[in-house]
């Protein structure tokens, strides 16, 4: 490096040299032309140029200078001026003579030594051009730039035409002139050659050459001036790329342009619109998922959340991103896919990994729109991306049991996945079968689960569940206080244990823990909901609908709070607006089962049983063993005065569970429906004794038991959900954990 910039400052000073030594010679060629050009001027200027062409040809035979010393303005005394002498007469017209030789005379050549100078010249010989002869002129060719004659003695100027001008006499660049004092009056002069009037004689030097530190500072300047220009440059290519640089670092997932065939294109649904369609689908499930955390614990992560993004197919920001994150080999995973679309208007969509074969498909039925296809396609590309979104996307999707257990277990069985990860989708199995009442079968997974991981709160939390619908109530309180310890103080802690203690029958303790996590996040909606959904069930509704009604002010797209508000209308005798509600949280999650449970109870309070039978069987369709489903289709059958068919429901309820208080409830307002009192007033003393803060049910069994006439029509059946040990069968089951 070093010896290339030593190499290009050698380069730069003897270029610049050469340049001056130009530049001078330039200098001296053109005085010297300009001497030699015809130029008519004043007295002064032709005295002065005469001067100038004596000198020169007086200095032809000397011998060569010394170098000369640095320019020195040329200060020359005009001597005093004689009295013009008569012109004498002018000559016939000759032809002009082109060159003459001359005749050199020894005695009036100087010395060879001697130096001219302008102030020690006669007057004599500085007299003005027009008083002496006109010189022949100089012979134009090689002679023109060569050393002059000697100058010769002439006794009478010689005839020269009145036109003719000639020009002045040169000056060889070799001969500088010097100043010298004046000599003596008495030192005899040579008589000077006779010369034209001319231009004053310019006298051009050659610059010296700058040391060479000054060569070196000025390359340095040439240096910092590149250097300059390379940063700017490179500065507009940085400010250009910097944006694509970035994206490269975060984008993880590339969707390539979704081939679709020519009737979709036609119609706008080009490759890069419907890969942006499949994008939007995978945001929502994600930011879905990752808002909806009343039921994970806190500690419980989705994990890495990779950033996806769609890359067209020309050049583009986000195109050079990708080729960016390639070039740096970071890993990048890319989906394609095609859609096709069937001669009854039916889409199918197949998404693919290139190299990694095929992902997911979907058909959509005939009439459906992409944004359906997509959004069945999504979460199974989650699947692959996030297996922990995929997980918690189907357990709290809203969907029956039985079609989120047998997801969960493909899932789970997926050799791929990591084994952490597999123990979360392995619990979030576990409370699946609690939430289909399959307690027993729970708990003898969870113990196989407890010495993988006994450290995970959840798992406490769906022991803690199981036994509590076994009726063990202490040991799923030792149960959930693990959970506590292994999960600390926070707001799922407070929010689990009042689950539980809903679930024991024991509302006020839940409305405890629920007020503390009220005071730990005051902006936790969640527990602001479930609080007002516990306020429904120890009969306080006009409370709960203003705590419900600040969360929708707030946040109300929240997931559930529409089912929250509907339930709180209800309890405050206005179904109308209930159902109005519930047909809104429906729109938003068409799954959720217990969204519909409570709208099928609006109905019932609406005196409208017919509908709301045919909207619990619906529900039993797609979820045949949901004991809540179930348990509404008794109510509902009573309210039609289907009693026997009512009571069928009830014992098969009781067959599994025989001291489940809610059917035995149910149980036992059916017996009295059928005016088999003895029995009833037993089974409504077997609800007083599970739950003896139950007042509904101790109010009844005193009807029973005393004025109350048999076949009166039973109350209104207790929402979906409701703990049996409430004041009064209120429509609001509390949130499902």
């Amino acid at each position: 490096m070093f010896r290339w910039l030593r190499t290009y400052l050698e380069r730069r000073r003897r270029r610049s040299v050469r340049a001056a030594k130009m530049a001078a010679e330039s200098a001296e060629m053109a005085a010297m032309l300009t001497a030699n050009a015809p130029r008519r001027g004043n007295g002064n200027t032709k005295w002065f140029g005469l001067a100038a062409a004596s000198r020169s040809r007086n200095t032809a035979t000397a011998a060569p200078p010394a170098p000369p010393p640095p320019a020195v303005p040329l200060r020359v005394a005009r001597p005093p001026m004689a009295a013009p002498a008569p012109r004498p007469a002018a000559p016939t017209a000759q032809p002009p003579i082109l060159a003459r030789p001359h005749t050199p005379t020894p005695a009036a050549a100087p010395p060879p030594d001697a130096a001219l100078s302008v102030a020690g010249m006669a007057p004599a010989q500085m007299q003005p051009a027009d008083m002496q002869p006109a010189e022949e002129p100089i012979a134009s060719g090689p002679e023109l730039y060569g050393p002059p004659p000697p100058p010769a003695a002439m006794a009478s100027p010689p005839p020269s035409p009145p036109a003719a001008v000639a020009p002045p006499s040169i000056t060889p660049p070799s001969i500088a002139l010097q100043e010298h004092p004046e000599p003596p009056a008495e030192a005899p002069v040579a008589a000077a050659p006779v010369a034209t009037a001319g231009p004053p004689l310019v006298i051009a030097t050659a610059h010296a050459a700058r040391p060479r530190f000054f060569w070196l500072l000025a390359s340095f300047g040439w240096l910092l001036r590149l250097a300059v220009i390379v940063a700017l440059i490179a500065g507009s290519l940085a400010l250009a790329v910097w944006p694509a640089w970035r994206d490269s670092q975060r984008i993880d997932v590339e969707i390539l342009p979704i081939a679709v065939p020519a009737e979709l294109a036609a119609r706008g649904l080009d490759p890069e619109v419907m890969a942006g369609r499949l994008l939007d689908a995978l945001e929502a499930i994600a930011a879905k998922t990752a808002d909806n955390a009343r039921n994970r614990p806190s500690k419980d992560e989705l994990g890495f959340i990779p950033a996806i993004a769609v890359t067209p197919d020309r050049l583009t920001l986000r195109s050079l991103a990708s080729l960016l994150r390639e070039l740096r080999g970071l890993p990048l995973r890319r989906i394609a896919g095609e859609v096709t679309a069937g001669a009854d208007n039916r889409l199918a969509v197949r998404l693919r990994v290139p190299g990694g074969g095929l992902i997911a498909t979907a058909e959509g039925a005939p009439g459906e729109d992409a944004d359906t296809v997509f959004a069945a396609l999504a979460a199974d590309v989650w699947r692959r991306l996030n297996p922990l979104i995929y997980a918690w996307h189907v357990a709290d999707g809203g969907g029956s049991e039985e079609v989120i257990r047998p997801k969960l277990v493909s899932l789970a069985q997926d050799i791929r996945l990591p084994p952490m990860v597999e123990f979360r989708v392995s619990v979030l199995y576990v409370r699946s079968l609690v939430r289909s009442g399959r307690a027993e079968e729970a708990l003898a997974t969870i113990e196989a689960l407890e010495r993988r991981g006994a450290t995970y709160p959840l798992l406490w939390n769906v022991k803690a569940q199981a036994l509590a619908d076994l009726g063990r109530a202490e040991a799923a309180l030792d149960a959930q206080k693990q959970a506590v310890v292994q999960e600390g103080t926070t707001v799922w802690s407070h929010i689990s244990s009042a689950h539980l203690l809903m679930k024991l029958g024991k509302p006020r303790e839940a409305l405890t823990d629920l007020q503390s996590a009220r005071r730990l996040s005051p902006n936790n909606f969640d527990a602001v909901m479930l609080e007002g959904l516990v306020l429904l069930n120890i009969g306080r509704p006009a409370e709960a609908l203003a705590l419900i009604g600040r969360v929708i002010d707030a946040r109300p797209n929240l997931p559930g709070v529409q089912e929250a508000l509907g339930n709180a209308l209800l309890a405050n005798n206005r179904p109308d607006e209930a159902i109005a509600a519930f047909d809104l949280e429906i729109a938003r999650n068409p799954n959720s089962v217990t969204t519909r449970l409570a709208r099928a109870n609006a109905l019932r309070a609406l005196r409208r049983p017919e509908e709301a039978l045919a909207t619990i069987e619906a529900i039993l369709r797609i979820a045949p063993r949901d004991g809540m489903a179930t348990a509404m289709r008794g109510w509902t059958l009573l309210d039609l005065g289907r009693t026997e068919q009512a009571l069928g429901v009830f014992d098969l309820l009781l067959k599994d569970k025989p001291d489940d208080p809610l059917p035995l409830y149910g149980k036992g307002m059916t017996l009295a429906a059928l005016g088999r009192r003895p029995e009833a007033i037993g089974a409504l003393a077997r609800v007083v004794e599970l739950q003896p803060a139950n007042r509904r049910a101790a109010a009844d069994l005193a009807r029973l038991r005393g004025v109350a006439p048999p076949g009166a029509r039973p109350p209104a059946a207790p929402a979906p959900g409701t703990a049996p040990a409430q004041a009064a069968p209120v429509p609001t089951p509390p949130a499902r954990q």
